[in-house]
C-alpha cells in the first residue's frame, strides 16, 4: 500500500525491490511499524505515569468517510492514539 504522501503525489513511489540490503527509509518504516505496534495503550500510560503525568483523556480517532481523499483501514482502525496529559 502506498503512503499517504505518495497517494497524494507529494512524494514519489519507489519502484526498487530491496533484496540485498535496506535503505534508510525502509529501515525507519519497519522500525516504526514494529515499535508502534508493540506499544499498547498501557505501555504509553506506564511511561506517562513514570514521567510524572496523568492521562486526562484518551482518543483513538477514526476517519469519518467524508475526507477529500481515499482512505483504507483508517475508517475501522485508528492509525494513532491521542493522549491529553496533565502534570501529576
Amino acid at each position: 500500500m502506498k503512503l499517504f504522501s505518495q497517494r497524494m503525489g507529494f512524494k514519489p513511489v519507489k519502484s526498487i525491490m530491496q533484496t540485498e540490503s535496506m535503505d534508510e527509509d525502509l529501515q525507519n518504516g519497519l522500525w516504526s511499524a514494529l515499535y508502534d505496534y508493540y506499544w499498547t495503550k498501557e505501555d504509553y500510560e506506564e511511561v506517562f505515569k513514570a514521567s510524572g503525568f496523568e492521562v486526562i483523556e484518551f482518543v483513538k480517532p477514526l476517519a469519518t468517510g467524508n475526507e477529500p481523499f481515499e482512505l483504507y483501514s483508517e475508517k475501522d482502525h485508528s492509525p494513532f492514539f491521542v493522549f491529553a496529559l496533565k502534570k501529576s
